[in-house]
């Protein structure tokens, strides 16, 4: 009896050390695996990143700000994009398949709004930034919906130059328009990345340290392309792409600003 009572009690050690060590280890880094909230050093809720954009059509004749129609009746020219980093309401898991695992289930407590001067017009998109990865929506309104046959703007850690990762994604027919491509139902987008080196770049809000990110997408439409510019306090920097019909669209961060819209620089 007394010999039982003695393995019992070295057993309820060995399985409080084993509960403690799962506890400490395995479930933090599961979380940290699995959470949108982790790491947030760049995008944090109520900050805004405000960008130029140059638009060159594909017979690079000339430049010009892109023409979104309103209601397809009025022609509007719009200025520039704002990105603001905004609390999501939805206090519930979201599955979203970011590297072909459909059991990648994350909490997400951020999203992001565009919006469009001098229109009132709104888009919105995930933001993942965690201790795995960071990785945006493009700008996808009126015009901008062609962007969403290229890349997104994506880098994993460690920022080691040389890597290179694969992702893809299913994108609907109604992300297509006669101006560019056209099609029915679902395409695949198959798209490749690598860290191509790094570079010190001269922007509106000085001169920052980037990782430059190559990569392209390649679908049954045809191929396009995306260089990325990511520095590891403001994030994506400069979006370089290359659209479906051969236009580029280039995107230059000009200005960021707190939640409470004190100007960090200019």
């Amino acid at each position: 009896m007394k010999n039982m009572i003695i393995n019992l009690i070295k057993n309820k050690k060995r399985l409080i050390i084993i509960f403690f060590i799962f506890y400490l280890f395995v479930l933090p880094a599961k979380s940290q695996n699995y959470s949108y909230t982790n790491d947030n050093l760049i995008y944090e809720i109520g900050n805004k990143w405000v960008y130029e954009y140059e638009y060159q059509p594909h017979n690079n004749k000339n430049t010009e700000k892109v023409i979104l129609m309103k209601k397809e009746i009025q022609e509007q020219r719009i200025d520039k994009i704002v990105m603001k980093v905004i609390k999501f309401d939805w206090n519930s898991v979201v599955k979203f398949n970011l590297n072909d695992r459909d059991e990648y289930d994350v909490y997400k407590d951020r999203t992001m709004q565009n919006n469009y001067p001098p229109l009132l017009l709104q888009d919105g998109g995930m933001i993942i930034e965690n201790n795995e990865r960071v990785w945006i929506h493009p700008p996808r309104t009126f015009f901008f919906k062609i962007l969403e046959i290229n890349s997104f703007p994506y880098i994993l850690k460690p920022y080691i130059t040389g890597r290179e990762w694969d992702w893809s994604l299913k994108i609907g027919q109604q992300w297509g328009n006669n101006k560019w491509k056209e099609w029915e139902g679902n395409i695949t987008n198959k798209s490749h990345y690598k860290i191509s080196g790094d570079t010190i770049l001269d922007t509106k809000i000085g001169k920052l340290h980037c990782y430059i990110v190559d990569s392209y997408a390649v679908s049954e439409l045809g191929k396009t392309y995306l260089t990325s510019y990511f520095n590891q306090k403001y994030g994506f920097v400069k979006l370089d792409y290359t659209n479906i019909d051969d236009s580029k669209i280039i995107l230059n961060l000009i200005k960021i600003t707190t939640e409470a819209e004190k100007l960090i620089s200019f």
